[in-house]
C-alpha cells in the first residue's frame, strides 16, 4: 500500500494530484505541502515550517461550476501511513486505489465543499521524471489512467470516469529555478499521455518539453515534445493556443499568474494547467487569489 510522504527540508514541497472527468464533467483535485522558511529564535538555526493548501475544482461542458482553495499550517496535518488527515478532509491509499473525502471551506468566499473522489485499480505506478536536466523537480504518473468516481452531494452531481493521479515535488521552492511551469494530460481512448514545459528563471527561451505516453496495460514511453504555440490570456498570461486534443478550446480558470484550460472531442480529452511563479508575487495577483476574482477568455 502507497503512502503518504511530508517535505522535510526547507524549502521542499510535494504536491498530489488527481483529476476525474466524463463526458461532461471535470473534477481536479490537489493537495500541496510545502515547508516554508519562518523567523528562527534568538541563537537558533534557519528553521522552517509546514503549511498545506487543498484546491479543488469543479466543471460542466468547459465552464466552472465550483471552486475551493484553502490553506492550513502544519498543527492541522496528521500523517500516517496510508491515511492523511487535514482539517475536516481526509485523503487515504488502500490497497484498492485512492479515497478523498473533502469538507472544505474556500478560504476567500467562505462556500463549503463537500466531496468524495475514489480512484480504483492503481496497477502499475509510473517512474519518477526530472522535468528538466539540472533540476531539483520531478514528476510521478502514479497512476495516469484507472477509473474514477465522483460524489457531491450539495452540489447534486455524481458522475464516473477515467481518472489521473500523479505527484510532483522539488528540494526547493518552485520560482528559484524555473519561472513557468505548463502540464498537459491527454486521455485517448486507448493511451493517455502526459506532457510538461517548464520555462527557466535564466536562459535560453524553451523549445522542448518531455512527454510520457501510457496505455491501457501501463506500459510507459518517454520522448521529447515540441514546446507548443502560445497566446496571451485577457490578463496577458501566454497559454497554449491549442491541445492534443483538438476540439474547441475552454479556459476554465483566469488569473494573471494561472490558467486551466480544456479541450474536448469524441473519446479524446484534455486538460492543461500554466502557472507562472513570478507573476504570482505580483500585489495584484495576490490580492485576487485572496478576493477570487477572475476573468473568462473568450476563444
Amino acid at each position: 500500500m502507497k503512502t503518504w510522504e511530508l517535505p522535510e527540508s526547507c524549502g521542499a514541497y510535494r504536491r498530489y494530484y488527481v483529476d476525474v472527468t466524463d463526458s461532461s464533467y471535470t473534477v481536479a483535485a490537489a493537495l500541496s505541502l510545502w515547508q516554508l522558511p519562518c523567523a528562527p529564535a534568538p541563537g537558533r538555526p534557519p528553521a522552517s515550517k509546514l503549511y498545506a493548501s487543498i484546491h479543488f475544482g469543479l466543471y460542466e461542458k468547459g465552464r466552472r461550476i465550483f471552486g475551493v482553495l484553502s490553506s492550513y499550517e502544519g498543527a492541522s496535518l496528521e500523517c500516517h501511513g496510508g491515511n492523511l488527515q487535514l482539517g475536516r478532509s481526509h485523503w487515504s491509499y488502500a490497497s484498492s486505489g485512492i479515497a478523498i473525502e473533502l469538507e472544505e471551506n474556500d478560504l476567500r468566499s467562505g462556500l463549503k465543499v463537500e466531496a468524495r473522489i475514489e480512484l480504483f485499480g492503481g496497477g502499475r505506478e509510473g517512474e519518477a521524471v526530472c522535468i528538466s536536466e539540472g533540476l531539483s523537480h520531478f514528476i510521478q504518473a502514479l497512476w495516469p489512467r484507472v477509473w474514477g468516481r465522483v460524489h457531491l452531494p450539495g452540489l447534486r452531481v455524481a458522475f464516473e470516469g477515467i481518472a489521473y493521479h500523479d505527484l510532483r515535488w522539488g528540494l526547493v521552492l518552485p520560482g528559484k529555478d524555473f519561472a513557468c511551469w505548463q502540464w498537459q494530460r491527454t486521455h485517448g481512448e486507448r493511451e493517455t499521455c502526459i506532457e510538461w514545459f517548464p520555462t527557466l528563471s535564466q536562459g535560453p527561451e524553451p523549445v522542448l518539453g518531455r512527454q510520457l505516453i501510457v496505455d491501457g496495460e501501463g506500459r510507459q514511453r518517454a520522448s521529447s515534445s515540441v514546446f507548443p504555440q502560445m497566446r496571451r490570456s485577457l490578463w496577458g498570461l501566454e497559454v497554449p493556443e491549442r491541445l492534443r486534443t483538438e476540439g474547441p478550446l475552454c479556459m476554465l480558470e483566469s488569473f494573471p499568474f494561472f490558467g486551466r484550460l480544456e479541450a474536448r472531442r469524441g473519446g479524446s480529452h484534455s486538460l492543461a494547467d500554466v502557472l507562472h511563479f513570478k507573476r504570482s508575487e505580483r500585489p495584484l495577483s495576490k490580492w485576487m487569489l485572496w478576493r477570487g476574482l477572475r476573468k473568462v477568455d473568450e476563444f
